[in-house]
């Protein structure tokens, strides 16, 4: 995931195709009066979402079981994790993916240490059982004081 971060962020950022794309992605009618074939860069992009999501799929098969509707979690994840990260900013969502992974794992660590020394941890409600929430309760608390995420631009 780490190269495909890379590759992406320098195609957008060091290449006349990125630079395309951002300005498709930007103002499609300016950069059709530019020459630009939005149409190709819309498909192009499409594209690229596609093989984002191949590369996401195969890398979690082999953590997941895979059936219809485990897809409405990651989508609900990727979201909190982009519009953390700002809309339109990669460093922004790579960083917030960081940031929601370390959230996803502290339950997990609370629940260790609770359970270890903790004589009554059978009457517990596990905390990996919130993982979630503290997930969405990060978001909602940064879209409240910066809604356009933490690296996103002010529009």
């Amino acid at each position: 995931s780490v190269i495909a971060f890379v590759a992406v962020w320098l195609m957008m950022n060091r290449t006349k195709v990125g630079k395309a794309l951002t300005a498709t992605a930007l103002n499609a009618q300016g950069a059709r009066y530019m020459g630009i074939a939005t149409e190709r860069m819309n498909a192009l992009a499409w594209g690229i979402g596609g093989g984002s999501v191949t590369v996401a799929g195969a890398l979690i098969v082999n953590f997941w079981s895979v059936n219809p509707f485990v897809g409405l979690l990651f989508t609900m994840i990727a979201f909190a994790i982009v519009a953390l990260g700002g809309f339109g900013s990669v460093p922004g969502a790579f960083f917030a993916g960081l940031v929601v992974g370390i959230l996803m794992e502290l339950p997990g660590i609370w629940d260790f240490f609770t359970y270890t020394f903790d004589s009554d941890w059978m009457a517990r409600v596990p905390m990996t059982s919130f993982k979630y929430t503290f997930v969405y309760l990060a978001y909602f608390i940064i879209m409240v004081i910066r809604p356009s995420g933490l690296f996103g631009w002010k529009h």
